[in-house]
């Protein structure tokens, strides 16, 4: 007989004479434990995400990996009809019962010789909501290779993956389309060529799926390379001259390529034609370490040491510079920004926290606090709870880790509007004072018609 709990191990006991005959160290926090039908061998489950082998009456025998599972986040994105996330994770590693891997002491570490083709990228649908930490998987895929990538939940339950296979110098780049629903792939396509893509820079993707791009690095495609999904094919590779490009971002329409530089700059492209419309300085000395367009793709929000908004017409204007956002600590840094579905709010992603600032004043509405981050940001994005798209959620993972968050976001987008339609009446003074707006007015009956936040 066995048993097992905690960090105790297990202890293997004579069910005649009720006494312990051999403990197990060394197996970590004990929540599952299954017995071979013949006796000969057990298998755990611990709370180090890792189910491993045992033989039966040998404490001193060496462990049996079985399976490993670190699902660490490298991409993730909002289904746009509301309440699930696509997330594409890796360090999955599966191995058979007949032909086990031995378990390293540290699982977190490099895996054991003998194990490196065992490395797995899995794509995941789960269901999310406000305060989850991870979800309910709902479907799971297993993809053959490739550890770096960006994925787009898109409408009709289609998600498109990027995917990278090969090494810092030259890789494949794919585009697989999963039915969200079913876990089935829809489509796979290799994009011509081999390029070396730059992991600090993630690909960025338009909203309707059309188009993507990514840094490349490659003697023989350096410079911004932009994908025609729809047709499956490289479009352009923009040679961007030698000043490294430090964020990109695409309108919603796939139709402009923003580029951030080293230099503080951001240029403007056609992503169509592939041509360079403008160029401008949002900074003298900082970098640039995110960008984002609003949802009409007119205006773009420009991260350096604080957030600025710049018109995206033929001459770029700056419209304002969001304090409230500025950088406090020597170690902090804005690695994220996203709109709002109306283009009222600005989610910014910082080292300790999410703030959600008002466009219209700079004006602070929430703050969200990120566990444990000393990361940078793989993605941030408003997404609708409910097809209806009356309740948002703000969703955040984080470069290098497990963790990815879940936030009611309802109340920052268009907050007063929001509260006046759940309660179908002029609001209170006392409600009014108590609803975050980012700016600082007057008392006004905002259910009334033609008012506003």
């Amino acid at each position: 007989m066995l048993t097992g709990g905690g960090s105790n191990g297990v202890w293997q006991w004579n069910a005649g004479s009720g006494r312990v005959e051999h403990v197990f160290d060394g197996v970590g926090g004990v929540t599952g434990l299954a017995m071979a039908p013949d006796g000969s061998s057990f298998v755990t489950a611990g709370s180090d995400r890792a189910i491993t082998r045992w033989t039966t009456g040998a404490p001193e025998a060496e462990a049996q990996h079985l399976l490993r599972t670190t699902p660490r986040v490298i991409a993730q994105s909002a289904d746009p009809g509301g309440g699930r996330v696509a997330m594409l994770t890796s360090n999955t590693v599966l191995a058979s019962p007949r032909t086990p891997v031995s378990a390293p002491d540290d699982l977190s570490a490099e895996l054991p010789p003998g194990a490196a083709d065992l490395n797995r990228t899995v794509l995941l649908i789960a269901e999310v909501g406000p305060g989850d930490h991870g979800g309910r998987v709902t479907r799971a895929s297993v993809l053959e290779g490739g550890t770096r990538g960006q994925v787009r939940f898109l409408p009709e339950d289609r998600v498109d993956l990027y995917t990278f296979r090969g090494d810092a110098y030259a890789s494949e780049v794919a585009l697989l389309s999963y039915d969200a629903g079913t876990g089935e792939q829809r489509r796979a396509v290799k994009l011509d060529g081999r390029v070396a893509d730059t992991p600090d820079v993630p690909l960025v993707t338009s909203a309707d799926g059309s188009r993507a791009a990514f840094v490349s690095t490659g003697k023989e495609s350096k410079g911004v390379t932009v994908v025609d999904a729809e047709a499956g094919r490289i479009r352009h590779t923009l040679s961007v001259g030698e000043e490294p490009v430090t964020a990109l971002a695409l309108t919603p329409d796939g139709t402009t390529l923003a580029l951030g530089r080293q230099d503080g700059r951001v240029d403007l492209w056609d992503a169509r034609s592939g041509r360079r419309t403008t160029s401008f300085p949002a900074h003298s000395e900082d970098a640039v370490t995110a960008l984002a367009f609003t949802p009409d793709g007119r205006r773009l929000a420009v991260a350096t040491e604080t957030v600025q908004l710049w018109t995206t017409g033929p001459e770029p204007r700056r419209e304002a510079e969001m304090t409230e956002a500025a950088l406090t600590e020597e170690y902090d840094a804005i690695s994220a920004l996203a709109f709002s579905p109306s283009g009222d709010a600005l989610a910014v992603g910082r080292m300790t926290d999410v703030r959600v600032l008002s466009t219209r004043t700079g004006g602070r509405i929430a703050v969200f606090p990120v566990w444990a981050s000393q990361s940078p940001f793989l993605s941030l994005g408003f997404a609708p709870h409910t097809p209806s798209g009356e309740e948002l959620f703000l969703y955040a993972a984080l470069k290098g880790s497990t963790w990815s968050g879940y936030w009611d976001a309802a109340h920052v987008d268009r907050p007063a509007e929001r509260l006046c339609e759940r309660i179908g009446r002029p609001m209170t003074r006392a409600e009014w004072a108590g609803v975050p707006r980012g700016e600082k007015v007057g008392y006004r009956p905002v259910c009334l018609e033609g008012a506003g936040s």
